[in-house]
């Protein structure tokens, strides 16, 4: 039938075709052969249109029309477009399988107080995306929902299968039992009873304590569902959102600091545990900076249950969310968001080298007078016997140190470096680096092979771990590892695309494969940007839209690179000067992170003193270099601030893009020729640059749709992220100078 498809010529002269499909959705065909499946929706653009489906042969994403054709095959698209939505909604609503779960009697008790807290999960069989819930039912055995879900993607002789959970907010949630329905029940499209529960084959030694029955009532239909039944669907889902902490899975991002807290519950405690026990404290405790052996610890655990009125197993779940919640030492929701990745990736790689994002735990007093007992020397000892076992130390294990004081070369590069490190302190090559030239190296103070005695107690938590791979740099370094000429020279002749790499590794302090925000800005300093916090967040921004950077995670090495040629302006830099540069680079990241360091006030000074060390003239030198750096970096560029200008236009006046494109167009979807634009904007008062803005907006094209409006409202996103987390930081810093004021009046009433 004519409406059921839509030929046109494309610009290259090939024959197209869209046509509606059985299923409700459209293909696509180029020159009688299918490209594309399964498309939902069309989006006009220009003389073209966006779309997205089941690529069978075609990799690109849109259609362009002919430019004198393209008026009236577009409307004819928008058209079958909506056809096929229509279609699509029918289609799916045409067999629904619809759950009643009634109740369920005698549950199992899975909290202490005898109680649980259950819900439904109702699904398919090997289909996890039909699953669907009910709500939490609080502290019962006998539980009643009257609560409808919907079973997705039911297909005619698929069965059906009902876990019964309880729901724990702070830990993995505890199994209750499960059952299931045979599709032979089914055959009447509907079904009613009781079932009866019991175990699923994965839990182990829980399945004797399964007991209880689950009461359902099962229909699917072919037909319209009342209204009654779809507004009790409805509420249900704003009844389980209220319940229910989110994550964002797929950025590993949290939306609140609440749901951070709740996250690292879930990893630190033990399964079939209510409280957080010395080991997962004390893991906790060296992300922030706590480093110490067996002995201090168990010392600082004693202390600390007691200053926190904690009983000697450990807080439970909601003592240890409303601690880490109040306690200064963690205020910082993007460094408490990076310990809970960390954990999450422990426990995805059981043998990952751990990684330390802090320095702000406060240690106990009676603590911190502990471990002021250990000298540098034992320290030093204890260093040495960690890496090589007490026998003089191999060049791979001398590596290890290295890579823990900001060494990032290669094998060959680590060759040459040893060598030179070599005849520097005058040990043999063969021989290995002994107990008395490893102590010439680790005193050798204002260099970058110096380290303080809390760096060699985080070095020694980290040999501890018996990871795979080489130690990352201390997190709590004020000097890095510079490399010997020698071994500068040879880095010389490496791969310009590789020296890049070394720099955004230099940068990359997370190790996750992203340049965020406040790491690139310090790379955006070194190369001259001079402006505050406001000022870093429009530049931010702007790098986001032009190198396509996500706005949470940052710039991944393919996008820094470009943002190292063009924005950064070092497009021209010679290849000694790229080495010169990954130098300066770990210099200055050291030296950001020592001058930014918040220290609580009560720290013993056993923890500071990384940030007292003195430094050699050529590290000075170095690092006056590092500041600085010619100035290339390149200033916001004229159109984005057009376009900046246009979204906070847009945000003053409109609460969406839909509100937006309708002030605009006066109707909900459509396109704007450019007089149509211009003459909104002049209706709305706009003050800005209007013929540039319609170029910059229309992206090449005669038109202006709706998704133009939308990537202009976005605009915002990143700049307003970034000034969240400055506020974020803002508050710390006052919440800390609070807590310093506090403690120097107690003080000073003291004496």
């Amino acid at each position: 039938m004519a409406d059921q498809k839509v030929e046109f010529t494309d610009t290259q002269g090939r024959k197209c075709l869209f046509k509606l499909n059985t299923s409700g959705a459209l293909d696509y065909y180029v020159d009688g052969r299918q490209k594309v499946s399964q498309i939902k929706d069309l989006t006009p653009a220009g003389n073209a249109v966006a779309f997205e489906g089941k690529r069978l042969m075609f990799t690109e994403k849109d259609a362009t029309i002919k430019e004198e054709d393209s008026e009236e095959v577009i409307d004819k698209l928008m058209k079958l477009s909506n056809k096929a939505a229509d279609a699509a909604g029918t289609l799916t609503n045409s067999v629904r399988c619809l759950v009643q779960v009634l109740k369920a009697e005698g549950v199992r008790a899975a909290d202490d107080c005898g109680t649980s807290d259950p819900y439904v999960v109702v699904g398919i069989p090997g289909k996890p995306k039909s699953n669907d819930q009910t709500s939490i039912v609080q502290k019962t055995l006998n539980p009643t929902w009257n609560e409808y879900v919907e079973v997705h993607d039911y297909c005619s002789g698929d069965p059906l299968e009902f876990k019964v959970m309880d729901f724990d907010y702070l830990t993995s949630d505890d199994f209750l039992g499960y059952a299931t329905l045979p599709s032979n029940e089914l055959a009447a499209k509907q079904w009613e009873g009781a079932l009866r529960l019991g175990d699923d084959g994965d839990h182990g030694s829980i399945s004797s304590e399964i007991s209880g029955k689950l009461f359902v009532k099962v229909l699917i239909t072919t037909g319209e569902v009342s209204k009654e039944i779809e507004e009790a669907m409805a509420s249900l889902q704003e009844k389980k959102q209220q319940q229910t902490p989110e994550v964002d899975a797929e950025e590993g991002e949290a939306n609140s600091r609440k749901d951070v807290v709740v996250g690292l519950c879930k990893v630190l405690v033990p399964e079939g545990s209510k409280a957080v026990d010395s080991n997962a404290m004390r893991q906790f405790a060296q992300c922030y900076g706590f480093h110490g052996d067996d002995a201090e610890w168990g010392t600082e655990w004693k202390e600390l249950c007691k200053a926190s009125g904690w009983k000697e197993t450990g807080p439970d779940l909601e003592q240890f969310a409303g601690w880490v919640d109040k306690k200064v030492d963690f205020w910082d929701d993007i460094v408490l968001g990076q310990v809970l990745d960390e954990f999450r990736k422990r426990v995805a790689t059981p043998k990952r080298v751990p990684r330390f994002m802090d320095n702000t735990w406060e240690i106990q007093d009676v603590t911190a007078e502990q471990m002021s007992q250990k000298t540098r020397d034992m320290l030093i000892t204890d260093v040495f016997k960690a890496l090589g076992g007490g026998s003089p130390l191999s060049s791979n294990q001398m590596w290890s140190y290295a890579s823990f004081c900001g060494f990032d070369g290669v094998d060959d590069e680590w060759k040459i470096e040893f060598e030179e490190l070599a005849k520097e302190f005058g040990f043999a090559v063969g021989a290995g680096v002994s107990a008395e030239h490893f102590k010439k190296v680790v005193d050798n103070e204002g260099e970058g092979t110096w380290s303080s005695q809390n760096e060699f107690r985080e070095l020694l938590d980290i040999l501890a771990a018996n990871g795979e791979g080489l130690p990352p740099m201390s997190t709590l370094r004020g000097q890095v590892w510079l490399l010997h000429e020698k071994t500068q020279a040879a880095r010389s002749h490496q791969p310009r695309k590789i020296l890049i790499q070394r720099i955004f590794n230099a940068l990359d302090e997370r190790s996750d494969g992203f340049l965020g925000p406040d790491e690139l800005r310090k790379y955006a300093e070194q190369c001259g940007f001079e402006g505050d916090d406001d000022a870093w967040a429009i530049e931010y921004a702007e790098m986001c839209n032009d190198y396509n950077l996500n706005a949470r995670k940052g710039a991944d090495l393919k996008q820094f690179e470009k943002i190292f040629d063009k924005k950064a302006g070092q497009a021209s830099i010679e290849a000694q000067d790229l080495v010169d540069l990954i130098e300066d680079t770990k210099i200055g990241v050291a030296n950001v992170r020592t001058t930014n360091s918040e220290v609580p006030p009560s720290r013993a000074m056993v923890t500071q003193q990384s940030f007292k060390r003195k430094m050699s003239q050529h590290y000075t030198s170095r690092l006056s270099r590092a500041i600085s750096r010619k100035k290339t970096w390149v200033a916001v560029s004229r159109n984005f601030e057009v376009l900046r200008s246009f979204s906070v236009f847009l945000r003053a006046r409109y609460s969406d893009t839909d509100a937006a494109f309708e002030g605009f167009s006066k109707k909900p979807f459509g396109r704007l020729t450019k007089a149509g634009f211009l003459k909104s904007l002049e209706r709305l008062e706009y003050d800005g640059d209007s013929e540039s803005l319609f170029r910059l907006l229309a992206l090449g094209s005669t038109y202006i749709v709706k998704r133009h409006i939308k990537w202009a409202w976005n605009l915002l996103m990143a700049e307003e992220l970034v000034r969240a987390r400055a506020q974020r930081r803002a508050t710390l810093r006052q919440r800390i100078d609070t807590l310093r004021a506090q403690e120097e009046a107690e003080s000073d009433d003291d004496e």
